[in-house]
């Protein structure tokens, strides 16, 4: 069973309904008219979408071996052996704004036979999963459009706060606990993606016509200050919270780029950015795996270029070897601000 919501709309019958209605009114005769009229447009348009994933999210969970084929594939891909608990309700929400609430296969992981009390707490992997949503990418209670508009958001707004307003600007309803939730769960999902990405690039041949093939590139690293927040346990103080501490880290800033004939940074392209909190052979593992990745080894030149520090340079011959870089190719560059100095 699947049913639709929303939060300030009535749901109309016809997918097409509202958007007819809406080319029956009379037309704007001023500017103002004119702009309610493309919100109330821009509203609609979104919500008929919504409807029209709903339907297609109906015909998924109707569709038998689907619905089996992504309950045996969750329990391949499972640590832990998974057992079916029959259809739970969830919500899921939509990129329109619609919050969708259905009735889904759920498995948990299976306990049958162990000993000691029953857990009241999430364990290691989860309190379980919904396999049909998974296999469509839906998780955490929100599809992959609306996933890929909220951390788009998230990442371009200075707070979350500010990223939940933009997102209600555009008529989508969410707040701050749930943008955390939710940005947190991609960022971790994407850490792991490209860890396993980067660690398979060193077992795979380089390619040769790779996105740096033939380019001049530019891989650039420094360090920077920041400070983290600590939270003490015990006692509270007399305000009711905890003390906390703010020691400094020093993350670890790394990009590659590609130069124009002048030696321009060419605005066609975009430049890749990393940034890790790890230590200095971690960064370098991460710069590695991404040259190797992007086939650094057929560029006309890659320039490194840094400051004097001496965990960057010492580790640069290495980098080298492993991205199977031609001697003749690299080329080391100390930042002109640093040489001054």
């Amino acid at each position: 069973m699947l049913t639709l919501l929303h939060h300030t709309t009535e749901v109309h019958p016809c997918p097409f309904s509202l958007l007819e209605a809406l080319l029956e009114e009379p037309f704007p005769h001023t500017p103002q008219e004119m702009l309610q009229l493309e919100q109330r447009l821009s509203t609609a348009a979104a919500q008929t979408a919504d409807q029209i994933v709903l339907a297609q999210l109906t015909r998924a969970h109707e569709a038998d071996a689907f619905v089996t084929q992504a309950i045996a594939q969750a329990r391949a891909q499972s640590p832990v052996p998974l057992v079916h608990k029959g259809f739970r309700m969830t919500s899921v929400l939509l990129l329109g704004g619609t919050r969708l609430v259905l009735e889904t296969p759920s498995l948990r992981q299976d306990r049958r036979g162990r000993r000691g009390r029953r857990r009241r707490t999430r364990g290691s992997h989860g309190a379980g999963c919904y396999p049909v949503l998974a296999a469509l990418g839906i998780a955490d209670r929100v599809s992959p459009a609306t996933r890929s508009e909220i951390a788009l958001h998230v990442v371009q707004a200075a707070s979350y706060r500010e990223a939940a307003a933009m997102l209600a600007r555009r008529g989508l309803a969410c707040d701050v606990s749930s943008l955390v939730r939710i940005s947190t769960a991609t960022a971790e999902t994407s850490i792991r993606l490209r860890d396993a990405a980067l660690a398979a690039a060193l077992r795979v041949p380089v390619p040769r016509d790779g996105p740096l093939a033939g380019k001049r590139v530019r891989v650039s690293l420094d360090g920077g200050r920041v400070r983290l927040r600590r939270t003490h346990r015990g006692r509270k103080t007399a305000k009711g919270r905890h003390g906390f501490s703010t020691p400094w880290r020093e993350p670890r800033l790394l990009v590659i780029d590609i130069l124009d004939a002048q030696g321009q940074p060419d605005r066609l392209r975009l430049p890749l950015y990393d940034v890790l909190l790890g230590d200095a052979e971690a960064v370098w593992a991460l710069l590695i795996g991404y040259l190797r990745l992007l086939g650094a080894a057929s560029a006309d030149v890659v320039e490194c270029i840094a400051d004097g520090a001496e965990w960057i340079w010492k580790r640069v011959e290495r980098l080298r070897t492993l991205a199977e870089i031609p001697p003749s190719t690299l080329v080391e560059v100390l930042d002109f601000y640093h040489a001054s100095q």
